[in-house]
């Protein structure tokens, strides 16, 4: 489990082990923190020890947290005190919550000469899950924008290595703000060390079908649990692509803290029937469905929630 990786490992530097997707996972899952504008520049320690849980107003105009992880907050006082990250800068820090549009995350942090950026996954807003579904249309949702604009501002004064990364729809927004990055900068591709996207939708047809992507394809590696739908919806490329073990069934394979790790890997194993034939089925109903029948099909399935306030769970 992603914890057993903390407490077996966060005391030993990069020197002796060197990064790997689990370090990943773990800077994607400290992105569902908000970060002050003061801890711009300050060690992550620092920065994390003012973090606070993303918090919006319901309906009544009173404060609701839209994420309640324990698992997250007992992982970032880990990261906090943790001799692996010591010498880790929080560069840049980016969130905007726009009610019924937008849900968005992201954060940038150095890294022993290298330069990380991770994105959020999605919340348990109605509004994030409504835009996560819209990954699926051909249209960039806001948080795809902001994520292409979020990495490029900090590409933009960075000279060295680079790794993205994210969980959940933080992944997909890696490699589209990857994808956007080298279409405009095809030098670009070479300061990509890693794309990392953890049980994240892939990019719809026609964002990969570009010379962009196909100069970023062999960079993006994705771990989906075996069971799971949401890293299944669209592809990715199959030889970075691994099927993860994971302790909890179906659903709850989708959360990170679930799934199983060896060392400083997570367990593989081979995606299961249901997985496959469920999101094979999702996939070719996305496939003969525009986007304007996406559009109201989302509108009506989350219509009940909207009414009873802005959070789904």
């Amino acid at each position: 489990m992603l914890m057993d990786y903390a407490r077996d490992y966060f005391g030993t530097p990069f020197s002796q082990v060197g990064a790997n997707a689990l370090d990943l996972l773990v800077l994607s899952e400290m992105t569902n923190f908000e970060y002050d504008d003061d801890s711009i520049g300050k060690p992550m320690a620092d920065a994390i020890d003012e973090a606070v849980l993303p918090t919006i107003e319901n309906r009544h105009g009173e404060p609701v947290v839209s994420l309640e992880n324990k698992e997250d907050l007992e992982l970032a006082q880990l990261v906090k005190r943790a001799d692996r990250y010591r010498d880790a800068v929080l560069r840049d820090f980016e969130a905007r919550y726009v009610e019924g549009s937008q849900q968005f995350g992201a954060l940038a942090v150095e890294q022993g000469g290298m330069l990380c950026v991770a994105f959020r996954a999605t919340d348990l807003t109605v509004t994030g899950w409504h835009e996560s579904l819209k990954l699926s249309e051909n249209q960039p949702t806001g948080s795809q924008l902001d994520a292409a604009a979020f990495l490029e501002r900090n590409y933009a004064d960075w000279n060295g290595p680079v790794l993205v990364c994210g969980h959940s729809k933080g992944g997909n927004l890696a490699e589209f703000a990857c994808r956007e990055l080298v279409d405009r900068y095809p030098d670009a591709a070479g300061d990509i060390v890693d794309i990392c996207s953890f049980d994240g939708p892939g990019l719809a047809p026609h964002y990969r079908d570009t010379d962009a992507y196909r100069l970023i394809a062999p960079k993006i590696h994705t771990f989906i649990p075996k069971s799971s739908i949401v890293g299944n919806i669209h592809e990715h490329p199959r030889a970075g692509l691994a099927y993860v073990d994971s302790a909890k069934p179906f659903v709850m394979q989708h959360y990170v803290y679930n799934w199983k790790t060896r060392g400083t890997h997570l367990i593989r194993a081979h995606q299961t029937m249901v997985g496959r034939m469920t999101s094979g089925l999702l996939n070719l109903l996305i496939d003969i469905t525009d986007d304007a029948a996406k559009h109201r099909i989302f509108q009506t399935l989350f219509a009940p929630y909207r009414l009873l306030g802005r959070r789904l769970l």
